[in-house]
C-alpha cells in the first residue's frame, strides 16, 4: 500500500507525475500522510497510543485519554527534499471535557511546487505550469461508554485543486469530498512488579463514506475518485517508574480497503510498523526518580526508533527521532524531530513538530 506515512517518496512522485499527465487526476494523497513527528520517529505506530491532539487523525477513540485538558500538535515537513517541494503542514487542537465530551479540530495542507500540466495530449508543448494542492478540515468527537474504552468519530472535508481553473468552461478544477473515520482504543493500566504499565489496543477505519468529486465535468462526464480508505490496527505497551524512566513498545498493521485495482491506493499487501520510545528526565534522575507531583517543572528527553515495512510501496527501513521539552503542573511543551525512510534512493525527509498541553 503506497502510504505516505511510510512511503512518502513513492506517493509524492506519483502525485506529481499523475498531475502532469493529460486528463489524469489523483484522489487525495494528503489523507495518507501520518501527522506528528513523534509517531514518525516510531515507525508510524500510533493507533494504539493516540495520546495527544493528533489522535484526531490516528484514532479519535484516544481523545478521552489525553492526559491534560487541552492538547495542541503541529508538524511541518518537506516530503521531497530532492525536488524542493511538496510542503506539508498539520495543526490540531483537542479538548478533553469529560467522559462524554471530548473534541478535536485539525487542519492539514499539502502543496506541490509548480509542475507542467499537459492540456493537449497530442502536443507536448501544450501545457501550463500549475501547483496542485490539497486541504483537509477535520472535526472529531469521542466518549468513554465503558471504563478504559474510548470510541470516537472524525468527520472531514477534503478540498483539492486538481487542475488550473481557467482551462475548461465546465469545471473550476477543484474537487471535494466528505468522509469519516471510526476509531476505538482500549487502555488497561496495571502494575508489572514494581513498575507501572499501560496496555493499549486500538483500531481505526479511515476515510469512509464518500468519493472525491470534481466540481463540474471534464469532457462531458462527471469525475470522481475513491478516497484512500484503510484499516489501522495496533497494540502498545508502556512500562516505567514515574518521570525518571518510561519505555514504550508499539506495533501497527495498516491495510488498504480500496477495491478498485486501478486505484493508486489499492494494495493487496499491508504496511507494518514497529516502534520504540524511551523517555527520561535528568531532573527526575537527579532527585532519585521522585514522583512527578513532587518535582514541579522538569525536563523531558525522549529517544525514538521505528521500523516500517511497506513491500509494495518499496519502503522498508528504519525511522528515528527525538523529543526535548519541559513538563510541569500546568502543562507541557515538547519539540520533536524525526527522520523517515524514503523509496527510490531519494533523500530521507525530516519532520519537525511541536506538542503542547495545558492542564487547565
Amino acid at each position: 500500500m503506497r502510504q505516505v506515512s511510510g512511503a512518502s517518496g513513492l506517493l509524492a512522485v506519483c502525485f506529481l507525475f499523475v498531475l502532469s499527465v493529460p486528463h489524469s487526476v489523483v484522489a487525495s494523497d494528503v489523507l495518507t500522510i501520518g501527522p506528528g513527528a513523534r509517531p514518525a520517529g516510531m515507525g508510524d505506530c500510533f493507533v494504539a497510543l493516540a495520546d495527544d491532539a493528533s489522535a484526531a487523525f490516528w484514532n479519535p477513540g484516544g481523545l478521552p485519554f489525553i492526559e491534560d485538558r487541552l492538547s495542541v500538535v503541529g508538524m511541518r515537513t518537506e516530503l521531497l527534499p530532492d525536488w524542493g517541494g511538496l510542503d506539508y503542514w498539520y495543526g490540531s487542537v483537542a479538548y478533553r471535557a469529560g467522559r462524554f465530551a471530548n473534541f478535536a479540530l485539525s487542519y492539514t495542507s499539502l502543496k506541490s511546487p509548480e509542475v507542467p500540466f499537459f492540456w493537449g495530449p497530442d502536443d507536448p508543448d501544450d501545457y501550463v505550469m500549475f501547483a496542485p494542492s490539497e486541504r483537509v478540515l477535520l472535526f472529531s468527537y469521542a466518549l468513554v461508554p465503558l471504563d478504559n474504552l474510548g470510541l470516537g468519530v472524525s468527520v472531514k472535508h477534503v478540498h483539492t485543486e486538481e487542475m488550473p481553473s481557467d482551462l475548461s468552461d465546465t469545471t473550476d478544477g477543484t474537487a471535494s469530498a466528505v468522509a469519516f473515520d471510526l476509531g476505538a482504543l482500549y487502555r488497561l493500566p496495571h502494575t508489572a512488579g514494581s513498575w507501572d504499565a499501560v496496555l493499549g489496543v486500538g483500531g481505526n477505519v479511515q476515510h469512509l463514506g464518500g468519493d472525491l468529486k470534481l466540481d463540474g465535468q471534464m469532457y462531458g462526464n462527471p469525475q470522481e475518485w475513491a478516497l484512500p480508505s484503510n484499516l489501522k490496527l495496533g497494540a502498545s505497551y508502556r512500562v516505567g517508574k514515574g518521570p525518571a524512566l518510561q519505555t514504550l513498545f508499539c506495533f501497527e498493521y495498516n491495510r488498504s480497503l480500496v477495491d478498485d485495482e486501478n486505484s493508486l491506493y489499492h494494495s493487496d499487501e499491508p504496511v507494518y510498523g514497529l516502534g520504540l520510545e524511551v523517555e527520561t528526565s535528568i531532573t527526575a534522575l537527579a532527585h532519585g526518580g521522585t514522583d512527578a507531583g513532587e518535582l514541579g517543572t522538569r525536563d523531558v528527553i525522549a529517544v525514538r526508533l521505528g521500523y516500517v515495512h511497506d513491500d509494495e510501496g518499496d519502503v522498508t527501513g528504519y525511522s528515528y527521532g527525538f523529543g526535548i521539552g519541559v513538563e510541569g503542573e500546568i502543562g507541557s511543551l515538547t519539540f520533536d524531530v524525526a527522520n523517515v525512510p524514503q523509496c527510490c534512493d531519494l533523500t530521507r525527509p525530516w519532520r519537525y513538530g511541536l506538542t503542547a498541553s495545558l492542564a487547565l
